[in-house]
């Protein structure tokens, strides 16, 4: 597989749709960080809130689910709807939470093993330190310090690990979808593990490959940041690290939603092709592979 075939290959799926393409991106964007927003309301009831954080995990995940199968269709010809992102989440809830539970049967080692560590490094350390009024870290002994860095490169370590194991799942979303949401997740994980073996590494330089626009737009997203830090912080605070604390308290709970909308707009045009070019490098594997159990 070429990876510049696969770029234009997506290019070409996109080509005079792009506006839905991106329409549809930016309002699932716009739909996650209200939810996100609404939930971090700080006079908001105990209850209340907790309901909404609870309501936006759960469906956190199945958007996930609904945002790759629309871009999947797109890819394929198909029209998709610019609200699909909710319009589409009852029927594929289930589902979105069956691949979550299929990765999870596969992956659970990786993550006990990475909360383990990670815990016992910020415990050894807390708890062995000397700590300010202000709760900073003024002391640490030097075994729990190299006891604690031990245990952080651990981590890190395992994430790796973590990560390169986890690719083999990276087309689980688009395995449950071509069966219809008919496969149990463990199913669809595995599915995507025969099709991704031997394919990891070729799968990661082609995602390497859009490093350059992802660069871009992150030099754009910053600066739009920049210029939306100017207009809501005041002049003072923004020489004046008290006074910045505290306005951004009292706006944080907004503040952190209409930042990652900014990313998201200074994404707009790299993330559909990007999902496009994913469901290429997806439709190209398991052509292959029907190749393959073609009988001669």
């Amino acid at each position: 597989m070429v990876r510049a075939e696969m770029r234009k290959e997506a290019r070409e799926a996109l080509k005079g749709r792009w506006g839905k393409a991106i329409g549809f991106y930016l309002i699932s964007t716009i739909i996650i960080m209200a939810i996100l927003a609404v939930s971090e309301i700080p006079a908001m009831d105990t209850v209340l809130y907790w309901v909404l954080f609870v309501a936006y995990f759960a469906i956190m995940m199945p958007i996930s689910y609904i945002m790759v199968l629309s871009f999947m269709k797109y890819k394929r010809g198909e029209d998709i709807g610019l609200f699909d992102v909710i319009l589409k989440l009852p029927e594929n809830f289930v589902a979105g939470w069956k691949i979550v539970w299929g990765i999870f049967m596969k992956m659970w080692i990786y993550w006990v093993a990475l909360m383990v560590l990670f815990v016992a490094a910020i415990v050894i350390m807390t708890a062995n330190s000397e700590l300010n009024a202000l709760g900073e870290i003024i002391y640490i002994p030097a075994w729990a310090a190299f006891t604690s860095l031990l245990l952080f490169l651990a981590t890190f370590i395992v994430s790796i690990f973590a990560a390169m194991k986890g690719l083999h799942y990276i087309f689980t979303w688009e395995v449950m979808f071509d069966s219809g949401n008919s496969l149990k997740g463990k199913e669809a994980a595995e599915k995507s593990e025969e099709l991704m073996q031997g394919k990891r590494r070729k799968f990661f330089m082609f995602m390497l490959s859009f490093i350059g626009w992802a660069f871009l737009a992150a030099v754009v997203g910053y600066i739009l940041i920049a210029i939306v830090m100017s207009v809501i912080i005041s002049p003072e605070a923004l020489t004046n690290q008290t006074i910045l604390a505290q306005e951004l308290e009292t706006i944080m709970w907004w503040f952190v939603p209409v930042i990652g909308m900014v990313f998201s707009v200074a994404f707009m045009w790299v993330s559909p092709y990007i999902s496009v070019s994913s469901v290429v490098f997806y439709d190209r594997l398991v052509e292959g592979n029907k190749k393959e159990e073609k009988p001669e």
